[in-house]
């Protein structure tokens, strides 16, 4: 097999900032997508497609955060553009990287094998908002404050008890250190 995998945002990277910050929605892939993620995309494109060409192995996709984004696009353009079919994608941390139109094409697709993990506090899949037209794809999969994967809790109580907590947790700086790849590891 061929497991794919996209760093996330190295803070001494202006380049990693430069995509993270560029918010603006794109026509691509059977929707709209983040500009700066698809950009960030296309500048390593060149360098994957050959490989995963010439070694036709099961596919397997995963990232952290900026790459979580990236590896979510990767499969979309995989599938329209190469024909390359993902067996499953695993993103941790990952900010919302397309609009509703994207995400119902892509669920519509891939639904069954995204899992998108979700630790506590993590401030970055709550990025880009909802407002500025963004939406997330996959299954997603809520660690707790206990650090457990929690299968039985709605929505709802997760909405009430981020709420809850969102005060302190903003102050004492968990919002940030719940984002950290080790902390989902």
């Amino acid at each position: 097999a061929i497991l794919l995998s996209f760093r996330g945002t190295e803070p001494k990277k202006y380049k990693d900032w430069e995509s993270d910050l560029e918010v603006a929605l794109t026509p691509a892939l059977d929707g709209k997508v983040h500009h700066g993620f698809y950009e960030a995309l296309i500048s390593v494109w060149d360098s994957i497609v050959p490989v995963l060409r010439k070694n036709q192995l099961p596919l397997w996709v995963t990232g952290h955060s900026l790459g979580a984004a990236i590896a979510t696009l990767a499969v979309a353009k995989l599938h329209h553009e190469e024909g390359i079919k993902a067996q499953g994608l695993y993103t941790f941390g990952q900010p919302r990287c397309g609009d509703k139109e994207f995400a119902g094409n892509f669920d519509k697709i891939f639904m069954q094998r995204t899992f998108r993990f979700v630790n506590y506090q993590d401030i970055v899949p709550k990025v880009p908002l909802e407002s500025m037209h963004y939406t997330h794809v996959g299954n997603c999969k809520y660690f707790n404050k206990s650090g457990n994967l929690d299968v039985k809790t709605s929505w709802k109580h997760h909405f009430l008890t981020k709420l809850e907590d969102s005060f302190s947790s903003f102050f004492t700086g968990e919002v940030l250190s719940d984002h950290e790849i080790k902390n989902y590891l």
